[in-house]
């Protein structure tokens, strides 16, 4: 496909970049999804470029509209779109306690469940243009492979992360099922076997259709011992994995 018209986008922090008559594309025969061509309409390159693409292969966008590059939401709790748009009514921590860990808790109970959610996740993602995230998933590994697998097929790029936490932080009165990891060692351990299970989900791919790759995820400080956050930090060393977490979202939560 070729598009032609104008592109908008940002190449380098806090720089604008509008480019007016352009075609920007791939090669036909480039099945890898690889942006090969990016010119101004009216330049030779562009012009050859063009007739080597049928009309149908050709799309050109209306004046006064514009192509930019997807959105990329840096935050976002997959398993919390289960019921999303409601339970706003507490603080964080109460809010953990009541809502996200028994979602959480749901969907990795339920494996079918959780395929149904994050399909729809990653549908509404392309709905509203958003091509690329990093995700917080769960603590149980299938069900973050689940959302790795749904993101992939659905052409979303994703940064996967599965949930690492060593204290439970479920009040005692709660009706919620006991939400942690039995131990340091188990949690290390399910880190390891995630960030080696989700990248061969797509070792077989060339590299530029590898969209989902593993992070590391202690949830936050609350759930997690010295011991398990310095086991997490030699993992990211010795493996290249990032790490995303937490920090001070809520009064309640510094005051911990």
């Amino acid at each position: 496909m070729l598009l032609k018209g104008a592109i908008v986008h940002a190449p380098r922090l806090g720089h604008l970049e509008i480019l007016q008559d352009h075609i920007i594309g791939r090669h036909q025969l480039d099945g890898h999804g690889i942006i090969t061509v990016l010119a101004p309409v009216n330049t030779p390159e562009a012009k050859t470029t063009i007739q080597k693409y049928s009309q149908e292969n050709i799309v050109v966008l209306p004046q006064g509209s514009f192509f930019l590059p997807t959105f990329c939401d840096i935050h976002l709790h997959a398993p919390q779109f289960l019921y999303q748009g409601t339970g706003l009514d507490l603080p964080l921590m109460q809010w953990l306690d009541t809502y996200a860990l028994k979602a959480e808790a749901r969907m990795d109970a339920d494996p079918v469940l959780a395929r149904k959610v994050y399909t729809r996740l990653a549908q509404r993602l392309i709905e509203n243009g958003t091509g690329t995230s990093l995700l917080f998933g769960t603590i149980k590994e299938e069900t973050n492979l689940i959302l790795a697998e749904c993101m992939q097929s659905a052409g979303c790029r994703a940064f996967v992360g599965k949930l690492s936490m060593d204290i439970d932080i479920t009040s005692p009165d709660s009706k919620t099922i006991t939400y942690v990891e039995p131990s340091v060692s188990a949690s290390l351990g399910a880190a390891h076997l995630f960030i080696s299970h989700c990248r061969g989900l797509v070792a077989h791919l060339h590299e530029s259709q590898r969209l989902v790759e593993p992070v590391l995820t202690p949830r936050f400080v609350p759930t997690c011992t010295d011991e398990l956050l310095k086991g997490l930090g030699e993992i990211s060393r010795t493996e290249g994995v990032k790490i995303q977490s937490h920090l001070a979202e809520a009064r309640d939560q510094v005051e911990w």
